[in-house]
């Protein structure tokens, strides 16, 4: 009877083990779920608010081209000219070296203008730095286009870039910066650049008074 006593309490014991371990794995798958569900739940956050950041970045684009377009249309140009083919400038590999967000040939007597875009959400000290080393290497390679200065060798997409440019190589260079807000730096310093500053202005994109 003592034997049998012992084996009952035993395998009582082994169950109720089994059971403890058995509820703290169910506890812990649940609490696995919940944490699945919620890192998924920020994952689809994460998408849908970078889908909207660029969503919003796109129609802030084309909101600052059209204001350039506007601005140099209105002062009189003869002709304002979309050049998509110089948004991104190529290395000579045939890669991308640097873009921007728009480019635009401006004919306004007598000056001959190469106009360079760029947009950011909101514009920053840094953002206008950036942009200015970008023009001022655009600017480096047309002069030594200009000066006939043959560059190195490279891809065919590339040579035919710079055969492109040349012809715009006499051309004025001027940067715009253009975003729905400015940091304090970031307006001092494109000013100080000389850009075309675009900023919203109650409903659509136009050109800072001090541009007029």
């Amino acid at each position: 009877m003592l034997k049998q006593g012992r084996v009952s309490m035993a395998s009582t014991e082994s169950h109720a083990l089994v059971e403890s371990i058995l509820r703290q794995q169910l506890v812990m798958e649940e609490a696995l779920a919940t944490a699945i569900g919620t890192v998924n739940k920020l994952a689809t956050s994460v998408g849908q608010h970078r889908g909207w950041m660029t969503n919003e970045d796109f129609g802030a684009e084309a909101e600052v081209n059209h204001a350039v377009e506007t601005h140099y249309m209105s002062l009189g140009a003869e002709s304002v000219e979309k050049l998509p083919m110089f948004k991104a400038i190529l290395g000579p590999d045939g890669k991308h070296a640097y873009s921007f967000d728009g480019v635009f040939e401006v004919i306004h007597a007598p000056q001959k203008l190469l106009v360079l875009v760029e947009c950011k959400h909101r514009v920053s000290k840094e953002n206008v730095k950036d942009a200015a080393k970008k023009r001022d290497k655009l600017v480096q390679l047309m002069h030594g286009l200009r000066d006939n200065i043959t560059p190195p060798g490279g891809r065919h997409k590339y040579l035919m870039q710079l055969k492109a440019l040349s012809e715009l190589c006499t051309h004025d260079v001027r940067l715009c910066m253009g975003g729905q807000s400015f940091d304090e730096d970031g307006m001092a310093d494109a000013i100080k650049e000389g850009c075309l500053v675009v900023q919203p202005d109650g409903g659509r994109y136009s050109c800072h008074p001090s541009q007029l």
